[in-house]
């Protein structure tokens, strides 16, 4: 729908990617996700899942500082026995006007079996009016899993992965819940993904859509602002900007400007080939920060 209307810009592929440290630890949880720090909350940070083994059971989603995890609280919820039905994780916030929206995975809690929880995610929608304080769950509006949500020609865009690991986008209006879009398959499978836009191009960094090690790569991709369906890698180099020993989950990424890029993710030292908890790990995920430039 947007080649027939735009000329396509050239995407850059970078050759250089420079990492500034890889070694700041915001905050060790028992099985933490998506810690991310959208601009429009300054100094905050959300995250979704357990802090410590005390807090298995449904998924919670924290706030805290920006830089120190250890300090998390669970958001308020106005109305907490809507949302109590359902695990509640990965958020990613935007703001329109006076009003947030907090997009998230969300799975009923009559879904227990490994099939059910792989086979039954949706996005869900949360609104604040009041700057965060507090947060009104509308409840889930499509299917996918782990959203992230950009405002992009004065629509929201909401990318995200379905059950098969492929990645898929759709739009909405303004009002966080019209649909303007049947979802829409991108040409990757990446997983858990981040997006964000720098000038005509977006990012995106995920994980690699394929289960066992691929859960320990973070990868990166470019695509025009005029084509979300189409994704090459990020660099020159291929799509992996990170791996290592252990599972590296649920990235983030943040443009500081000028080729400077800061990204979180969360390193999980005690889980499964599938990417799930082995519950009773003395020490479940560490939250990292990565700080690097693109030239």
């Amino acid at each position: 729908m947007f080649s027939n209307i735009f000329l396509m810009p050239k995407l850059e592929q970078y050759e250089k990617f420079t990492v500034a440290y890889t070694t700041q630890i915001l905050g060790t949880s028992y099985d933490l996700y998506s810690y991310t720090a959208p601009s429009v909350l300054s100094g905050e940070a959300f995250s979704g899942g357990w802090l410590s083994a005390a807090d298995i059971g449904p998924d919670v989603i924290w706030v805290s500082p920006k830089d120190n995890l250890n300090l998390a609280a669970p958001i308020t919820w106005t109305n907490p026995e809507t949302a109590a039905q359902y695990h509640n994780n990965d958020p990613s916030v935007i703001e329109i006007g006076n009003v947030m929206y907090m997009y998230m995975t969300s799975l009923s809690n009559q879904y227990t079996s490994l099939n059910d929880i792989t086979n039954n995610n949706t996005v869900a929608l949360a609104k604040s009016f009041d700057g965060g304080k507090t947060w009104d769950y509308l409840g889930p509006q499509f299917s996918g899993w782990s959203p992230s949500a950009i405002q992009l020609h004065n629509d929201i865009y909401i990318f995200f992965h379905n059950a098969q690991s492929q990645t898929e986008f759709e739009i909405l209006a303004n009002n966080g819940t019209t649909t303007l879009s049947a979802p829409q398959l991108t040409n990757i499978n990446a997983i858990n993904v981040s997006v964000i836009q720098v000038g005509k191009e977006l990012i995106l960094v995920g994980n690699d859509g394929n289960f066992g090690e691929g859960f320990g790569n973070i990868v990166a991709y470019t695509a025009s602002v005029f084509n979300p369906t189409h994704w090459i890698p990020l660099l020159a180099s291929g799509d992996i900007i990170a791996h290592g020993k252990y599972m590296n989950l649920t990235p983030e990424i943040i443009s500081e400007g000028k080729g400077n890029f800061t990204l979180t993710y969360t390193e999980d030292l005690a889980h499964d080939s599938y990417g799930f908890p082995i519950i009773g790990a003395a020490q479940e995920t560490v939250t990292m920060k990565m700080e690097f430039h693109l030239g």
